[in-house]
C-alpha cells in the first residue's frame, strides 16, 4: 500500500469513516502484522506532536491578540479584576509554568515596596504641615504692662475702641460681604497608577464649588466628596480636572486653566501651591 493510501486508511479508521467490516479488518491486521501496528503508531504520535505544534501556535496567537501585556495581567489577577476567561487563563499558566508564579510573586514584592515608600512620604508630608510651633516663636518676651489709672479721658477712649470694633464687626458680617458659591458640579476623578494604591483609596467623582470671596484669593478647601475653590470678585475659572494618584504626595493634582497644582485634603482655606 502507497504511503498516502496507508495514512489516509489510517487517518480513516481513527476518525471512524470505515464501514464495520472494514474496522473489522483493521484491527485484525493490526493484531497479525506487527509493521502494520507499529506505522500505526508511529502516524498517531507524528499526527500528535503536529496537534501539539498547532495548539501552541494558536495559544500564541491568543495571546498576542487577548491577552495584556504580563504586567497588567499580574496586577489583574492580585486585584481580582480579571475576568473569568482571563483568570482561568492565569490559573491554568500557575498550573504549567513555574517561572510565572515566580513572577507574580516579584510584581507583589514591588507593589509592596511602592506601597511602603508612598506611606512613609504621606508620614513625612503630614508630620512637616503638623509640626509644632518652634521653640524660639514660644519663648516671647515678657512685656511689661503699666498700670493705667481710670479718668474720664481713658474712658472716653475705651469707649470709642469699642464702637470702631462693634461697627467691624457689623461690616464683616455683613451677608453682603459673605462667601457666594458661583460654579458648582461634579466632575469623575481620573486615576492616575492604579491598583498600586492603598485599598479604599480609589474615589470616582468629586464635586466642584467655586466660591466668591472677598477675603481669599485663590484659596482652597477639600475632603473626598468636595473641593471649594475660593476666588476673589470679578474673577472667572474653567472648568476644573482632578487627577488622583496613590502613590504620590500630594496625592491630588487639580488642573485650573492650564495650570497644574498638587495638592492635599484640608479643612481649613489655604492657599493654592
Amino acid at each position: 500500500m502507497e504511503n498516502n493510501d496507508l495514512t489516509a486508511y489510517i487517518d480513516a479508521f481513527f476518525e471512524g469513516n470505515l464501514s464495520e467490516e472494514e474496522k473489522a479488518s483493521f484491527v485484525t491486521k493490526r493484531e497479525t502484522d506487527p509493521v502494520f501496528d507499529l506505522e500505526v503508531k508511529a502516524h498517531q504520535k507524528l499526527k500528535e506532536t503536529v496537534q501539539k505544534q498547532e495548539l501552541k501556535h494558536q495559544l500564541m496567537q491568543f495571546e498576542e491578540q487577548f491577552i495584556p501585556d504580563k504586567t497588567s495581567l499580574i496586577d489583574g489577577y492580585l486585584e481580582q479584576s480579571l475576568s473569568d476567561e482571563l483568570l482561568a487563563y492565569v490559573e491554568n499558566k500557575l498550573r504549567e509554568d513555574e517561572g510565572f508564579q515566580e513572577e507574580i510573586e516579584a510584581q507583589k514584592f514591588i507593589i509592596a515596596s511602592i506601597k511602603r515608600n508612598a506611606l512613609q512620604k504621606r508620614l513625612q508630608h503630614f508630620e512637616e504641615e503638623n509640626t509644632s510651633i518652634p521653640e524660639e516663636e514660644k519663648k516671647e518676651a515678657v512685656k511689661e504692662v503699666k498700670f493705667i489709672p481710670f479718668t474720664p479721658k481713658t474712658i472716653s477712649l475705651a469707649a470709642s475702641v469699642v464702637i470702631i470694633v462693634f461697627i467691624s464687626i457689623f461690616f464683616l458680617s455683613n451677608p453682603d460681604q459673605e462667601a457666594e458659591v458661583i460654579s458648582s458640579y461634579k466632575v469623575q476623578v481620573e486615576q492616575k497608577n492604579e491598583g498600586l494604591g492603598f485599598a479604599g483609596d480609589e474615589q470616582q467623582d468629586i464635586i466642584i464649588e467655586v466660591i466668591e470671596d472677598g477675603k481669599h484669593s485663590f484659596h482652597y478647601k477639600m475632603n473626598k466628596e468636595k473641593l471649594q475653590i475660593y476666588v476673589e470678585q470679578g474673577r472667572n475659572i474653567g472648568n476644573v480636572s482632578v487627577v488622583y494618584d496613590a502613590t504620590s504626595s500630594p496625592a491630588y493634582m487639580i488642573l485650573i486653566n492650564g495650570k497644574q497644582y498638587y495638592i492635599a485634603l484640608s479643612d481649613k482655606v489655604i492657599p493654592l501651591p
